[in-house]
């Protein structure tokens, strides 16, 4: 009899310690599991913040506020505006000025900080530059590019181009990621600067 109960208290006991072995088991794979989800999420809201940085908003995001922004100041610019270039301020000595072209070929620039002409001039660019401006415009399909490509670094300066062609009007915020045609843009307008005779105004 007392063989009997032994072996009885034995079985039960082994049976408990097996049970709890398998209960540690299926926890920790169940916290390996919520880890690996937990990665899985921080990874997607990484991907979605690269894609609102770029500008491009599917269903589901949120529109970045600069979009508003950026449809005010068009309301705002005169029909007569047909291209712009603005560059904004970093932390370093970056050229801060904007640099505005006008059908009739008449120019403004403001160079505010780290640039050779500082302050307000006017000019006159050629008919034949302003072609190229506008040809420019047309050939790398610059109504059909981004509003905006951005970046999450702080230090960076944004390029700001604006264009009025045929009834269209755009401005895009280049600050990293900005496509090879944008960027051609932006270099051809800088160089158009150098082309004028300017006035201080």
């Amino acid at each position: 009899m007392r063989v009997t109960n032994f072996i009885i208290i034995t079985s039960i006991t082994s049976i408990f310690i097996i049970g709890c072995s398998s209960s540690k088991d299926t926890t920790k794979i169940s916290g390996e599991n919520n880890n690996e989800v937990a990665l899985i999420n921080e990874t997607e809201e990484t991907k979605e913040g690269e894609k609102i940085n770029t500008g491009i908003v599917s269903k589901g995001e949120k529109e970045d506020p600069r979009e508003k922004l950026l449809a005010d100041a068009i309301a705002n610019y005169p029909d007569s505006l047909i291209a712009m270039l603005k560059k904004t301020p970093c932390y370093g000595r970056c050229p801060v000025f904007s640099f505005k072209i006008y059908s009739s070929g008449f120019v403004d620039y403001y160079g505010k900080a780290n640039t050779e002409m500082e302050g307000l001039y006017s000019g006159k660019l050629t008919d034949e530059n302003v072609a190229i401006v506008l040809k420019k415009i047309e050939k790398i399909n610059f109504f059909e590019l981004n509003n905006i490509y951005d970046t999450n670094v702080t230090d960076f300066p944004s390029v700001n181009v604006y264009a009025n062609k045929d009834g269209k009007k755009k401005q895009i915020i280049d600050r990293q990621g900005g496509p090879k045609d944008l960027k051609e843009l932006e270099a051809l307008l800088d160089e158009m600067i150098k082309t004028v005779k300017w006035t201080k105004s």
